[in-house]
Protein backbone atom coordinates (compact mmCIF):
# COMPACT_ATOMS: atom_id res chain seq x y z
CA UNK A 1 0.00 0.00 0.00
CA UNK A 2 1.64 3.07 -1.18
CA UNK A 3 0.90 6.58 0.58
CA UNK A 4 -1.53 7.42 -2.27
CA UNK A 5 -3.07 4.06 -1.85
CA UNK A 6 -3.63 4.82 2.08
CA UNK A 7 -4.94 8.31 1.09
CA UNK A 8 -7.88 6.97 -1.30
CA UNK A 9 -8.45 3.46 -0.48
CA UNK A 10 -8.70 4.36 3.64
CA UNK A 11 -8.59 7.73 4.74
CA UNK A 12 -10.94 8.93 2.32
CA UNK A 13 -13.34 6.61 2.22
CA UNK A 14 -13.63 6.64 6.22
CA UNK A 15 -13.71 10.14 6.51
CA UNK A 16 -16.78 10.46 4.44
CA UNK A 17 -18.35 7.30 5.96
CA UNK A 18 -17.90 9.55 9.31
CA UNK A 19 -19.37 12.28 7.82
CA UNK A 20 -22.12 10.67 6.62
CA UNK A 21 -22.60 8.92 10.33
CA UNK A 22 -22.26 12.51 11.77
CA UNK A 23 -25.04 14.56 9.59
CA UNK A 24 -27.61 11.06 9.52
CA UNK A 25 -30.88 11.56 11.79
CA UNK A 26 -32.31 7.69 12.02
CA UNK A 27 -34.56 9.92 15.23
CA UNK A 28 -37.88 11.15 14.98
CA UNK A 29 -41.00 11.54 16.92
CA UNK A 30 -39.45 10.82 19.79
CA UNK A 31 -38.17 7.33 18.43
CA UNK A 32 -35.50 5.87 16.37
CA UNK A 33 -36.38 4.81 12.85
CA UNK A 34 -33.55 1.96 13.02
CA UNK A 35 -32.13 -0.16 15.18
CA UNK A 36 -29.04 0.26 17.55
CA UNK A 37 -27.98 -2.74 16.26
CA UNK A 38 -28.63 -1.89 12.01
CA UNK A 39 -27.02 1.97 12.60
CA UNK A 40 -23.72 -0.28 14.82
CA UNK A 41 -23.69 -2.73 11.42
CA UNK A 42 -23.39 -0.14 8.39
CA UNK A 43 -20.61 1.57 10.25
CA UNK A 44 -19.13 -1.90 11.52
CA UNK A 45 -19.13 -2.90 7.86
CA UNK A 46 -16.95 -0.16 6.95
CA UNK A 47 -14.59 -0.58 9.07
CA UNK A 48 -14.31 -4.17 8.16
CA UNK A 49 -13.86 -3.53 4.74
CA UNK A 50 -11.27 -0.68 4.62
CA UNK A 51 -7.77 -1.81 5.20
CA UNK A 52 -7.38 -0.33 8.31
CA UNK A 53 -4.53 -1.82 10.17
CA UNK A 54 -2.59 -2.27 6.67
CA UNK A 55 -2.71 1.79 6.98
CA UNK A 56 -1.86 1.61 10.43
CA UNK A 57 1.61 -0.57 9.93
CA UNK A 58 2.33 1.84 6.72
CA UNK A 59 2.04 4.72 9.31
CA UNK A 60 4.13 2.95 11.68
CA UNK A 61 6.73 2.36 8.97
CA UNK A 62 6.78 5.91 7.40
CA UNK A 63 6.36 7.90 10.41
CA UNK A 64 6.50 6.36 13.87
CA UNK A 65 5.19 3.74 16.02
CA UNK A 66 3.46 6.84 18.21
CA UNK A 67 2.04 8.16 15.28
CA UNK A 68 1.00 4.88 14.33
CA UNK A 69 -0.45 4.26 17.60
CA UNK A 70 -2.42 7.76 17.64
CA UNK A 71 -4.26 6.81 14.05
CA UNK A 72 -5.57 3.39 15.51
CA UNK A 73 -6.60 4.96 18.67
CA UNK A 74 -8.59 7.91 16.77
CA UNK A 75 -9.89 6.50 13.76
CA UNK A 76 -11.09 3.56 15.86
CA UNK A 77 -12.93 5.54 18.74
CA UNK A 78 -16.67 6.14 16.77
CA UNK A 79 -17.13 2.56 16.05
CA UNK A 80 -15.80 1.48 19.85
CA UNK A 81 -18.45 4.23 21.37
CA UNK A 82 -20.75 3.53 19.14
CA UNK A 83 -20.84 -0.10 20.33
CA UNK A 84 -20.85 1.03 24.27
CA UNK A 85 -24.13 3.23 23.16
CA UNK A 86 -25.53 -0.08 21.74
CA UNK A 87 -24.71 -2.37 24.67
CA UNK A 88 -26.19 0.28 26.75
CA UNK A 89 -29.74 0.15 24.37
CA UNK A 90 -29.96 -3.36 24.44
CA UNK A 91 -29.38 -3.79 28.48
CA UNK A 92 -32.15 -1.29 28.20
CA UNK A 93 -29.60 0.98 30.14
CA UNK A 94 -31.42 4.69 29.39
CA UNK A 95 -34.49 5.66 31.04
CA UNK A 96 -36.15 7.69 28.34
CA UNK A 97 -35.61 8.06 24.64
CA UNK A 98 -34.42 11.41 24.83
CA UNK A 99 -31.25 10.34 27.06
CA UNK A 100 -30.32 7.83 24.69
CA UNK A 101 -30.85 10.20 21.82
CA UNK A 102 -27.65 12.73 23.91
CA UNK A 103 -25.94 10.08 23.99
CA UNK A 104 -25.73 9.14 20.25
CA UNK A 105 -25.33 13.03 19.74
CA UNK A 106 -22.23 12.48 21.47
CA UNK A 107 -21.39 9.29 19.19
CA UNK A 108 -21.77 11.39 16.21
CA UNK A 109 -20.10 14.59 17.51
CA UNK A 110 -17.20 12.26 18.09
CA UNK A 111 -17.42 10.59 14.63
CA UNK A 112 -17.49 14.16 13.96
CA UNK A 113 -13.81 15.12 15.10
CA UNK A 114 -12.71 11.97 13.82
CA UNK A 115 -13.22 12.77 10.15
CA UNK A 116 -11.81 16.18 10.49
CA UNK A 117 -8.66 14.52 12.07
CA UNK A 118 -8.74 12.17 9.11
CA UNK A 119 -8.85 14.88 6.22
CA UNK A 120 -6.02 16.97 7.61
CA UNK A 121 -4.16 13.53 7.73
CA UNK A 122 -4.77 13.35 4.16
CA UNK A 123 -3.61 16.82 3.50
CA UNK A 124 -0.39 15.78 5.63
CA UNK A 125 1.12 12.32 3.96
CA UNK A 126 -0.56 12.56 0.24
CA UNK A 127 2.42 13.09 -2.26
CA UNK A 128 2.78 16.63 -3.05
CA UNK A 129 3.63 15.43 -7.08
CA UNK A 130 -0.40 14.53 -7.31
CA UNK A 131 -2.71 16.63 -9.30
CA UNK A 132 -4.71 17.03 -6.52
CA UNK A 133 -2.85 19.46 -5.05
CA UNK A 134 -4.10 21.84 -2.33
CA UNK A 135 -6.17 24.87 -4.50
CA UNK A 136 -4.14 28.16 -4.43
CA UNK A 137 -4.91 30.13 -1.63
CA UNK A 138 -5.59 33.23 -3.88
CA UNK A 139 -8.24 30.80 -5.58
CA UNK A 140 -6.84 31.43 -9.12
CA UNK A 141 -7.81 28.98 -11.72
CA UNK A 142 -6.63 28.02 -15.28
CA UNK A 143 -8.60 27.71 -18.32
CA UNK A 144 -9.27 23.88 -17.96
CA UNK A 145 -9.89 24.14 -14.02
CA UNK A 146 -13.05 26.78 -14.83
CA UNK A 147 -14.69 24.52 -17.39
CA UNK A 148 -14.52 21.76 -14.71
CA UNK A 149 -15.66 24.06 -11.95
CA UNK A 150 -18.32 24.94 -14.06
CA UNK A 151 -19.85 21.77 -14.61
CA UNK A 152 -19.63 21.02 -10.34
CA UNK A 153 -21.26 24.54 -10.08
CA UNK A 154 -24.28 23.44 -12.01
CA UNK A 155 -26.88 24.20 -14.82
CA UNK A 156 -27.54 28.03 -15.51
CA UNK A 157 -26.68 29.60 -12.20
CA UNK A 158 -23.13 28.30 -12.93
CA UNK A 159 -20.85 31.31 -13.78
CA UNK A 160 -22.56 33.27 -11.38
CA UNK A 161 -22.00 30.30 -8.48
CA UNK A 162 -18.41 30.52 -9.38
CA UNK A 163 -17.68 34.61 -9.46
CA UNK A 164 -19.55 34.07 -5.69
CA UNK A 165 -17.47 31.09 -5.13
CA UNK A 166 -13.95 32.49 -6.14
CA UNK A 167 -14.79 36.07 -4.65
CA UNK A 168 -11.46 35.49 -2.30
CA UNK A 169 -12.41 39.20 -1.39
CA UNK A 170 -15.25 37.58 1.35
CA UNK A 171 -14.46 35.42 3.70
CA UNK A 172 -14.98 31.61 3.18
CA UNK A 173 -17.81 31.58 5.80
CA UNK A 174 -19.54 34.86 3.80
CA UNK A 175 -19.20 32.96 0.10
CA UNK A 176 -20.83 29.80 1.46
CA UNK A 177 -23.93 31.27 2.70
CA UNK A 178 -23.97 33.43 -0.50
CA UNK A 179 -23.90 30.05 -2.34
CA UNK A 180 -27.09 29.15 0.05
CA UNK A 181 -28.55 32.07 -0.89
CA UNK A 182 -28.26 31.22 -4.96
CA UNK A 183 -29.79 27.97 -4.55
CA UNK A 184 -29.97 25.23 -1.59
CA UNK A 185 -28.89 22.70 -3.23
CA UNK A 186 -25.41 23.36 -2.14
CA UNK A 187 -26.19 23.09 1.41
CA UNK A 188 -25.62 19.01 0.30
CA UNK A 189 -22.65 19.16 -0.92
CA UNK A 190 -19.99 17.64 1.18
CA UNK A 191 -17.52 19.64 2.76
CA UNK A 192 -14.64 18.46 0.12
CA UNK A 193 -17.38 19.51 -2.79
CA UNK A 194 -17.44 22.32 -1.14
CA UNK A 195 -13.86 22.94 -0.90
CA UNK A 196 -13.03 22.82 -4.79
CA UNK A 197 -15.60 24.71 -5.69
CA UNK A 198 -14.41 27.77 -3.51
CA UNK A 199 -10.44 26.44 -3.83
CA UNK A 200 -10.51 26.12 -0.07
CA UNK A 201 -8.98 23.07 1.72
CA UNK A 202 -12.02 21.03 3.75
CA UNK A 203 -10.56 21.72 6.79
CA UNK A 204 -11.31 25.66 6.43
CA UNK A 205 -14.85 24.48 5.30
CA UNK A 206 -15.33 22.51 8.43
CA UNK A 207 -14.33 25.17 11.01
CA UNK A 208 -16.91 27.30 9.68
CA UNK A 209 -20.33 28.37 11.51
CA UNK A 210 -21.66 27.48 8.58
CA UNK A 211 -20.67 23.54 8.32
CA UNK A 212 -21.03 23.39 11.93
CA UNK A 213 -25.03 24.34 11.42
CA UNK A 214 -25.65 22.25 9.23
CA UNK A 215 -26.34 19.49 11.39
CA UNK A 216 -29.05 21.51 12.85
CA UNK A 217 -30.47 22.54 9.44
CA UNK A 218 -30.68 19.00 8.53
CA UNK A 219 -32.52 18.05 12.19
CA UNK A 220 -35.09 20.53 11.77
CA UNK A 221 -36.29 19.81 7.90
Amino acid sequence: MSSWDLCSEVLVPLADALEKFSASTPYADGQYTRSPDAIYGDLHYIYVSLRIEQARRLLEFSKSPEFATVFKKTAWRPLRRLKRWVDYCNRGAWKDAEKMHQAFLAVQDDAWRTEDYLRQLVWMIRPKAEPETQPAENGAIDANEVSRLLHLAGDGTGVHVLAVARDTAKSVEERLHKLIELDQRYDGFDSEKLADLLGVTGPAIRKTDFWRGRKDRREHL
